[in-house]
């Protein structure tokens, strides 16, 4: 038993020496105790079963360096691999290294500019300050000329206001006084009318004497018509200015009207015009009567003919009358009278 133990030993040492020669020595001992102990002995028998481990073991063991050498190949890649990352460091770190190195150049190289960079700011702030002191100062000064213009307007307006205001007191006196006097001047008129033993509802007259009938008769074939005006009625108390005219021979007819013409006492009176007027052709002869016609004015016609009835703006307004008072035959036959006709006209 010692005998194969110590055979096991050497062929283990065998199998796992590493040295040729140390291999060499073992296999000559190996092969002294097969030579000295032939098969069929026990010791073969642990020699055949060691060399059926050995054979095991080798395979294993190929097997183990075959894994180790895939291995070895894996960690060869990752060292390849690392080698390529460690590269790239080292390239991007002399690129960033040479980077710093250039902006600590720049710095250096504008070193003073940057310096100098607050100092610039400091006095840029203060520079604009200025501008915006000088720009309110400016404005300030504006307002203050803006509000001694408009404090000056406005002692202006309130001096014209004042002045105005006295005219207007002035003027207010002033109508007070002419409706004073208005009023005063119309009592007079009333009086006066009531010392006359009339009013203004009694009637005024006008005598007309129309001359040179026949001269204008035996002028009718020359001309169409002849128009004969009288003077000036100053209306008396009515205190109304107006003229009568006549047409003659106006269509085998005598025509008579009225016309309104500007008065002194137009501001008293009452527009339009209120009355009627009243034409009376006189007889010469006592078994003939009067011939009269009154105009008959409506309201809606004084109304809408201001032309006539209205205040004269004018010398005179639109006469007012009938175009056929009377025949010129029935004029010749009973109302001329040397040459002469006599018409009365009266305001009622």
């Amino acid at each position: 038993m010692k005998l194969s133990v110590v055979l096991l030993m050497l062929l283990t040492l065998q199998s796992r020496a590493q040295d040729d020669s140390i291999m060499g020595i073992i296999s000559k001992l190996v092969n002294k105790m097969e030579e000295k102990y032939p098969s069929g002995d026990i010791l073969a028998g642990h020699i055949d079963e060691f060399k059926a481990h050995e054979e095991t073991d080798s395979e294993r063991d190929q097997s183990l360096h075959d894994a180790v050498l895939g291995q070895a190949e894996d960690i060869e890649t990752v060292k390849e691999s690392l080698q390529v990352v460690e590269e790239e460091v080292i390239a991007n770190r002399d690129t960033y290294n040479a980077k710093v190195d250039a902006v600590e150049q720049g710095v250096a190289a504008n070193g003073d500019a940057i310096a100098e960079i607050p100092t610039a700011i400091e006095e840029a702030n203060k520079a604009t300050e200025e501008k915006m002191q000088g720009q309110l100062d400016t404005q300030d000064g504006k307002i203050e000329t803006l509000k001694q213009d408009l404090g000056d307007q406005v002692d202006t307006l309130q001096a014209a206001n004042g002045e105005m205001q006295g005219k207007i007191e002035e003027l207010t006196e002033q109508k007070a006084v002419m409706q004073a006097e208005l009023k005063e001047y119309k009592e007079r008129v009333a009086k006066l009318e009531d010392s006359r033993g009339g009013s203004s509802s009694q009637s005024s007259s006008f005598l007309w004497i129309i001359d040179n009938y026949a001269r204008s008769r035996r002028n009718r074939k020359k001309i169409t018509s002849s128009t004969f005006y009288s003077s000036t009625m100053g209306g008396q108390q009515y205190g109304y200015k107006m003229q009568v005219y006549a047409y003659l021979h106006n269509k085998g007819h005598l025509s008579l009207f009225f016309k309104l013409l500007r008065g002194t006492y137009d501001d008293i009176q009452t527009w339009p015009f209120p009355y009627h007027v009243q034409f009376e052709l006189l007889p010469q002869r006592t078994d003939v009567s009067i011939m009269r016609n009154t105009t008959s004015i409506s309201a809606d016609e004084r109304t809408n003919n201001p032309d006539v009835f209205g205040r004269p703006r004018r010398g005179s307004n639109t006469g007012w009358g009938f175009t056929q008072f009377i025949e010129e035959k029935q004029v010749e036959e009973k109302y001329l009278d040397h040459d002469k006709i006599y018409v009365r006209v009266t305001v009622v």
